[in-house]
């Protein structure tokens, strides 16, 4: 993760956000009577968080010359 964000307070601001999002999505779905509505919201989420963490792995495995980072270079 540190590897994609160049700057590093935006870097570890990230590093730190991942703990408090993790404890934050069990949260999200706290109603008795399950509609359709939340569950897809709660499936977007994931989904876009998977694609950032698979986004960050990729980053974070490749050399940091051809890295690809989010522009902040």
């Amino acid at each position: 993760l540190l590897r994609l964000i160049p700057n590093k307070l935006l870097g570890v601001l990230s590093m730190a956000s991942v703990p408090l999002i993790l404890g934050i999505v069990p949260f999200l779905d706290d109603t008795r009577a399950r509609n359709m509505f939340r569950r897809y919201k709660t499936l977007k989420i994931f989904l876009f968080a998977t694609l950032v963490a698979v986004w960050f792995g990729i980053g974070a495995t490749l050399p940091l010359d051809i890295a690809p980072t989010l522009g902040l270079n």
